[in-house]
């Protein structure tokens, strides 16, 4: 079906197939079939339609949708990890600080927490 799409998509790029694409991108996002939402997306991603109408903009959303960026699609445990980490990073950075100027490094706000 997706090939039957892309093919029909390719060759006609009518506005009936267009509004198709989206209303089949529509429904995968509202079940949540990734593969269909990025599938289909592939194919929005290709076309060329004008941003500033309303189905431009449901053209955007499906394109977003199917590839989102990290920061939106991070987990809240991967968050966690994340920050943890720079945490980490962090603390190490400041007793790299203490040892190199240990009077202004007690007062650097920043790096207070770990001393």
């Amino acid at each position: 079906m997706s090939l039957l799409l892309r093919s029909l998509f390719t060759i006609h790029k009518s506005d009936s197939s267009f509004k198709t694409l989206l209303n089949i991108c529509e429904a995968a996002q509202s079940t949540g079939d990734g593969g269909t939402i990025t599938n289909i997306a592939l194919q929005l991603k290709a076309a060329q339609f004008d941003i500033e109408t309303d189905l431009g903009k449901q053209a955007v959303k499906c394109i977003e949708a199917g590839f989102p960026s990290d920061e939106k699609s991070a987990s809240f445990e991967g968050m966690i990890v994340k920050i943890n980490k720079l945490k980490t990073e962090l603390r190490e950075l400041c007793f790299n600080l203490l040892e190199l100027k240990p009077t202004q490094a007690i007062t650097f706000e920043p790096c207070k927490e770990f001393y």
